[in-house]
């Protein structure tokens, strides 16, 4: 897609917004069992809503995949490629969702997982899988996945 209609992903602003959430929920140890749960159930009612319709004569193109069980969905237009994830070398003492790099292409990728974040259990030790290779025409980072999903 090109045009006044793409706009570019500030990858310093994810990640900056990313170590912001990370700090916040690390700081929320002091919340009653009963007041997280109300804050987790609100999160939950809020994404099960359908995403809003995209704007008249542009589609909305998804990659999707799965991971614990779940499917989830990416814009496409971040979607670099889904590739098999090969002999990760983990990073011990790494702040969670980073849990892992590998060589891709002649560099170094960052890999993350999102169980950490979604309160899943960690993935197995040595566990194979997908990655989700995202970026802007060059990649900045991984996701691990389970299984590749689908072009929607």
């Amino acid at each position: 897609m090109s045009g006044p209609m793409r706009s570019r992903v500030d990858w310093d602003d994810v990640h900056r917004r990313m170590e912001a959430m990370l700090r916040a929920v690390a700081g929320g140890g002091d919340a009653s069992p009963d007041a997280a749960r109300e804050v987790l159930e609100a999160r939950a009612r809020a994404l099960a809503e359908p995403p809003p319709a995209p704007a008249e004569g542009g589609a909305l193109r998804l990659v999707t995949f799965s991971l614990a069980g779940e499917t989830y969905a990416l814009e496409s237009r971040h979607v670099v490629e889904m590739a098999r994830l090969e002999r990760p070398t983990p990073l011990p003492g790494a702040a969670p969702p980073l849990f892992a790099v590998t060589a891709w292409r002649g560099e170094l990728l960052g890999i993350h997982d999102l169980r950490a974040l979604l309160g899943l259990a960690p993935r197995a030790e040595g566990a194979g899988g997908w990655m989700v290779v995202l970026g802007e025409g060059a990649p900045a980072l991984a996701l691990a996945a389970d299984a590749p999903g689908e072009f929607r």
